[in-house]
């Protein structure tokens, strides 16, 4: 849990939310706030409406955030906890199931969110961080939000790109 004197105005996006746990957290200490829980997995988006419906704050949202609008395929099971079997592919097309990716900038900027601001995000999107960081920077920059991303500091080329591009965008580390 991240906890600050800082109180900046806006939305919650919680994107990688799986079954809703930190969104009805960040919901429910947060009522005068929208919390958008994006999740890729049906199975999983279900699960949290189910939970956490009856929050009148919280948006669930079927897709992913990326550094680009796009449709790509799922290749694997739907029931799987990561989405390692995605066709990373621009426009990519399959028989099976297809899943938006939609970039922060694109929501927030003329889209389903227009009109809010970002005050915290919470990224757990299983190695695609950079990616979504990527499609959010006109938005990032303009809101300066809070932010938390997952970091496997095993890998660390992946590591040090993030931070990077972390900043870039003018972003301190914690």
């Amino acid at each position: 849990m991240l906890a600050s004197p800082m109180v900046l105005q806006g939305s919650i996006v919680d994107c990688g939310a799986h079954t809703g746990g930190e969104s009805c957290l960040y919901a429910t200490t947060q009522p005068g706030r929208i919390v958008h829980a994006v999740e890729p997995l049906e199975g999983n988006l279900q699960k949290l409406r189910e939970a956490y419906g009856w929050l009148p704050n919280l948006r669930p949202m079927l897709g992913a955030l990326g550094s680009s609008k796009r449709e790509v395929a799922l290749q694997g099971p739907r029931t799987a906890s990561m989405l390692i079997h995605v066709d990373r592919r621009p426009n990519a097309t399959a028989s099976g199931r297809t899943l938006s990716i939609h970039t922060l900038d694109s929501l927030f900027l003329g889209g389903a969110w227009d009109g809010e601001t970002l005050a915290f995000g919470h990224f757990d999107v299983e190695g695609s961080e950079l990616d979504l960081l990527q499609g959010a920077e006109r938005v990032l920059r303009r809101d300066r939000p809070l932010i938390t991303v997952e970091v496997d500091l095993h890998n660390s080329n992946f590591a040090r790109s993030l931070l990077q591009e972390l900043e870039t965008l003018d972003y301190r580390v914690h």
